[in-house]
Order: C-alpha cells, then structure tokens, then sequence
C-alpha cells in the first residue's frame, strides 16, 4: 500500500492511499462451530442445493483499484473538533456465490445440461462519507460520529436469487411433474439471475456514533476507567415489496421437532431443539444481502462497554477486565455491513493479562442472549496469547 499526508495549513490536512494488491478475508472454515454454511470458506465445499451442482473456484477482482482520498480541518471555534471527509473505492474482501451453465460441469441436466457454481468478488464499491470528532466541552466525555453512503451497494438485491439455482431448481420440478418443454426452458432461463434480483440494487447510508469517558480511578482501586456506547442505524432504500422471490417468513417456516431432530443427527447447529416452534426471522422482507439473508429499509443497533486496567496487579502483571453488551433493536443489515439481526443479544467478558508489555493473555466468554439470529446457541470461550520481538 502507497499513503501520503500533506498538511496545508495548522489545521487543514489531506490524505491519499493506494493499495496494487487487493487480498480477499479468509471465510469461516467450513464444518467449524460458526461456520453458517459449507458453501463458503477454506475446506470441502459441497455441491449447491443439488447434487451435481460441483463448486469451481473464484472469480477474484482486479489485484488493484483500491484507493482512498480524504481531508480533515480542525475546528478551532467548536473547541478543537476535527471534521473529515472522505471518498474510498474498494473491493469486497468476501464472495457471493453464483451458480450458471457450464459444459464442464459433471451431470447434464435433463434439458438444461450441466451446471456448477463459483465464488464471486465483486468490485470498484464506493463508499462517501462525512466524519465529526472531539470533545464535549468540559464534560471530560469524547464523541465521534459518521454519516457514510455506500453507493449502489453490492450486498443489496432486491429479492432473492438463490445463487444463481432459481431457474435450474424450478426447471428440474417443472419437469418432473411434466409441463411442456417451453414452459420448463423458459423457467430455466432465470439462472444465472432473476430479473430484477441483482447485486448493486441500493445505496446504503449508514450512521455511526459513539460517546467516551476516560478518566483515573475506578472500582476497586482500578488505575483506569473507560466506558463507552455505540450507536449504528442504517437506511437502505430502493427496496419495495411484491417480487416473486421475496423473502417470506411466515408459521409455514417455524422449526419443527423433525427438522431439529435431523439437523442434530448430522451434527448441525442452528435449528436444534431449542428453537423448536421458533419462527426465526419472521416477516416479510423487501429486500434481501447477497447470501439472501433479509435485509430492511431500516435497522439500528447499539453496544455498551465498561472496561478497566489494574496496573502491577500481582506478580508484575497489568490486568484489564472489560464487559461488553450488544443489542440489535430493529431491522436487517447485509452481511457486508454488520449483519444486524433483530433482537440478537450479544454479551461479552473478558480480561487481557500484560507483563512487561511484551507478552499477553487474553480470555475471552461470549454468549448469545435469546434465540435470535443464527449463533444463538454457540456461547464459547476464546484464548489469544501475543508475544511481542
């Protein structure tokens, strides 16, 4: 990556970078805990919905094009607040899967031949955004908020396309119950895409927000206290009901004992016995992200932190316990923006052992509250351990 800073004036900066070799994020391994399907991530990833339906690798952006411009002013009469604005070009660092004919693939399809699917980056995404920082005051409290539009957003559609599968799925049924041949080629015509179910349908505008308090002392002889709260809210707009693949959840879609039972047989998490009579993600949706998990015109979210820092506690260590809680309080994000998912709870305890600021430990419990969402019955503990040369 190339970066350059440049100031103008006392309190007019600017910057630029460049990135020649764009790298995607490393997807959860497939068959893992957290892994919410196999279609996605390093390992065996199995055929799409239909057996036949082989995977055939990635389709990745161009190395480079990534680049960012921005400029920040001090704001000498709003007791030094700093106002950025900034624009970035990016690539996606995860995939959506497309699936589409291909001669190559193993098993030709009556009528339709042979089809296979593949992983897909897509790229040149847009994103504005205007930034304000700095303190409230002389309240001790700091502040910071953005408001960013992501234009025509790639991890928008309008409803879903089921990777590509609509047309392939419906044909294959079409012609088992022994409609005409055109009738079954023109269903087949909606793979590779539903027309009016492709990525990029929105602009997304999100804003963020979050106030501080920093200060000495604390609970128990603590050296340091920080707390914080979070707020996001996204709109996405451009989305309408009355598509033939929306998104509908409704009592025909609540988990029952058998499906529970099968999942638990094969090892599978997410619909165990728990969310037996469970309507998960209830509603109808207006839109839906590229993995056609819902999305909403509106969603917001807010997190709460307390976190502290005992110095030379005992033996020589710096210990830093931190609590953490998460609520989302409405609507759907894709995936690509925060995968906000109603009523999901999130708490979070921790605490990082220091010595000699070379070598940490960090433990970790998270645990999901409710039933909500897709992880709600994965609580866990982590352990990261960092040395540094």
């Amino acid at each position: 990556m190339l970066w350059g800073s440049y100031s103008l004036t006392d309190h007019w900066n600017i910057e630029a970078y460049y990135v020649w070799n764009w790298r995607p994020s490393i997807f959860i391994s497939t068959g893992t805990l957290f892994s919410p399907f196999d279609n996605l991530g390093p390992g065996f990833n199995p055929d799409l919905g239909i057996p036949g339906v082989e995977y055939r690798g990635r389709d990745y952006p161009d190395r480079g094009g990534q680049w960012g411009l921005s400029t920040r002013f001090v704001l000498e009469n709003f007791n030094d607040a700093e106002l950025g604005f900034y624009w970035v070009r990016s690539h996606a660092f995860l995939p959506e899967l497309q699936a589409n004919y291909d001669p190559t693939g193993p098993v030709a399809f009556p009528v339709i031949g042979p089809v296979t699917y593949k992983s897909v980056y897509p790229q040149d995404q847009d994103t504005y955004a205007v930034s304000l920082s700095g303190e409230l005051g002389s309240t001790g409290l700091s502040f910071g908020t953005e408001i960013n539009m992501r234009k025509d957003f790639y991890d928008t559609r309008q409803c879903q396309n089921n990777f590509g599968m609509t047309g392939v799925g419906g044909a294959l049924q079409a012609l088992g119950a022994g409609a005409p041949l055109p009738v079954v080629q023109g269903i087949a015509g909606l793979t590779p895409n539903v027309p009016g179910c492709g990525g990029g349908n929105s602009n997304e505008y999100m804003w963020l927000g979050n106030i501080v308090s920093a200060t000495g002392g604390g609970p128990f002889g603590a050296n340091r206290q920080i707390y914080v709260l979070d707020v996001a809210a996204s709109w996405i707009d451009n989305l309408r009901d009355g598509d033939p693949t929306d998104r509908v959840n409704d009592s025909a879609d609540r988990v029952t004992l058998a499906q529970a039972e099968e999942a638990l047989a094969v090892g599978a998490r997410g619909n165990t016995l728990a969310q037996v009579g469970a309507l998960v993600d209830p509603g109808h949706f207006k839109g839906v992200d590229q993995l056609d998990r819902p999305i909403t015109p509106f969603a917001l979210q807010y997190a709460l932190v307390a976190s502290y820092e005992y110095n030379n506690l005992f033996w020589n260590l710096n210990v830093k316990p931190r609590f953490v809680y998460i609520q989302d309080v409405a609507g759907y994000t894709p995936f690509g923006s925060g995968a906000i998912i109603e009523h999901q709870r999130v708490g979070v305890i921790g605490a990082t052992f220091e010595y000699q600021k070379a070598t940490s430990l960090d433990l970790t419990y998270t645990t999901w509250l409710g039933n909500a969402g897709n992880w709600y019955d994965r609580d866990n503990v982590s352990m990261t351990l960092k040395y540094r040369f």
